[in-house]
C-alpha cells in the first residue's frame, strides 16, 4: 500500500519497494557528513574522489580509445564513424544519460552503471576536442597539457581545502 506522503528518508534511506536507496554507509538524516566525525568524514572524501578519478579515467581512456581509432583508421574506424559520423547523437545520449544519472543516483548498483555509461558518453564529448588538438598540431602534447594541468589545479585545490579544512559548501 502506497501512499503519497512515502518518503524513503523517514525511514533511514530504505525502501522496500527497491532495498537500500544509499550507497553511503553514512545515514546522512542524522545530519550532514561535515558534522560527522572525522573518520566517517575522510572515509566518505576517500569514497568521493576515488569515484571521481575513476570518472575522469574511464572518460579520458574513451577519448583516447576514439582517437586512436580515427588516426589509425584515418577517421574510418567504427568508433571515430560513430562518434564524427553523428554528434548530435553524441550530444542527445550525453543528455539522456545525464538525466538518467539522475534519476539512477539512489539506486545501488544501477547508479554505478548509469555512471559508467555517463562517463564513457562524456569520453565520445572529449574525444571530439581531442581530435581537433591532434589533427592541428600532429600530436598529443596539447592534450597531454591540458590534462597535466587540470590534475595540478585540482589536486591543489584538494589539497588545499584538506589541509586548511576549511568548509566550501553554500
Amino acid at each position: 500500500n502506497f501512499e503519497m506522503s512515502f518518503n524513503p528518508d523517514q525511514r533511514g534511506g530504505f525502501d522496500p519497494r527497491v532495498g537500500n536507496t544509499r550507497s553511503n554507509p553514512y545515514d546522512v538524516s542524522i545530519g550532514p557528513v561535515a558534522e560527522a566525525p572525522a573518520e566517517t568524514r575522510a572515509a566518505f572524501l576517500q569514497k568521493v574522489y576515488m569515484t571521481l578519478f575513476a570518472g575522469v579515467a574511464v572518460a579520458m581512456g574513451t577519448g583516447f580509445l576514439i582517437l586512436q581509432n580515427a588516426i589509425e583508421t584515418q577517421m574510418q574506424g567504427p568508433l571515430a564513424r560513430l562518434v564524427l559520423g553523428s554528434p548530435i547523437v553524441v550530444m542527445i545520449a550525453y543528455i539522456a544519460m545525464a538525466f538518467g544519472a539522475g534519476f539512477a543516483a539512489r539506486v545501488k548498483g544501477v547508479n554505478i552503471v548509469v555512471y559508467l555509461l555517463f562517463t564513457m558518453v562524456t569520453g565520445g564529448l572529449l574525444s571530439f576536442a581531442f581530435i581537433y588538438a591532434y589533427a592541428a598540431t600532429g600530436s598529443y602534447a596539447v592534450i597531454w597539457n591540458a590534462f597535466g594541468l587540470t590534475a595540478l589545479v585540482f589536486g591543489g585545490l584538494t589539497g588545499y581545502v584538506l589541509i586548511s579544512g576549511k568548509d566550501f559548501s553554500f
